[in-house]
């Protein structure tokens, strides 16, 4: 029987999949909004119109890729979360909150970029809000470690969302905004590296089962490889079975792969085209 100090962390554990599902119809709405903000003025012919617009295509492309990388966080952070709670789902709300406004700071910044005169106020309010976003999806990932929420990790495989990631994205935020105040053009340029960064170099790095499936046999001699890899390995070779089985089974005449004759064809080898 649980004691009566684990009673209460027992009913305010909750299932993730409403979670996710919630936090993912945001995403997506909010980075579709954000194609609503692009239009071309006149005058000028339609070539000119639309050269001219160019403001609204990188603001486009700024906020997309930052509610692309913030998405991707939160998929690698909900794809290991064992359970939530109201807290969680509370700070999980507050970033939610700052990514469905994101659209409203991204059409003041585009329009505003050929204005000297409110071009700073709106290049700083959207630094700031691409800084809250960052910033809460480290509290959200520092809250689940701090409750041990995640599910356990496999030996060998690496935490995700190390705090030490934070500081170089953070840093580069704050730098932006305050060179923003002088020259705004700069500082959307600015946001535009660091989305590039968390989408093409960060979300990139070999992390979690992939990490640890990389060890090698000498750096643990004595050991079997942990369950996860085990598991990765046995679906590759599936899938490479699989599309082996696609290309031969029409050679062979068979209608399923699993037909024990057509995987003896395709055991042997099976005909050559």
């Amino acid at each position: 029987m649980a004691s009566s100090d684990e009673l209460p962390r027992a009913r305010r554990s909750l299932g993730t999949s409403r979670m996710e599902a919630f936090s993912d119809g945001v995403f997506s709405i909010a980075a579709t909004l954000l194609v609503l903000d692009i239009a071309i003025h006149p005058p000028g012919t339609a070539l000119e119109q639309v050269l001219n617009a160019w403001p609204f295509y990188l603001a486009y492309v700024v906020s997309f890729l930052t509610i692309g990388a913030a998405w991707l966080g939160h998929t690698q952070l909900t794809d290991r979360l064992e359970q939530t709670d109201p807290l969680l789902l509370r700070i999980n709300l507050l970033m939610l909150l700052v990514v469905a406004f994101l659209p409203f700071p991204t059409q003041l910044v585009a329009g505003a970029l050929h204005s000297n005169a409110d071009e700073r106020v709106f290049v700083t309010m959207y630094g700031l809000a691409l800084l809250a976003i960052r910033i809460l999806a480290f509290a959200l990932d520092a809250y689940a470690r701090h409750e041990h929420l995640y599910s356990p990790p496999e030996q060998g495989e690496e935490q995700l969302g190390a705090p030490r990631e934070l500081l170089p994205v953070v840093s580069g935020y704050i730098a932006a905004i305050l060179v923003g105040l002088v020259l705004p053009g700069v500082a959307v340029t600015a946001y535009f590296a660091i989305a590039l960064y968390m989408i093409l170099v960060r979300g990139l790095r070999p992390r979690g089962i992939r990490a640890a499936c990389q060890l090698t046999a000498s750096e643990r001699p004595d050991e079997r490889p942990p369950t996860r890899c085990l598991d990765a390995r046995r679906q590759r070779v599936q899938n490479q079975r699989t599309l082996k089985c696609s290309h031969r089974m029409w050679l062979a005449g068979m209608p399923s792969c699993w037909n024990p004759l057509a995987r003896a064809v395709i055991i042997a080898g099976g005909p050559h085209m």
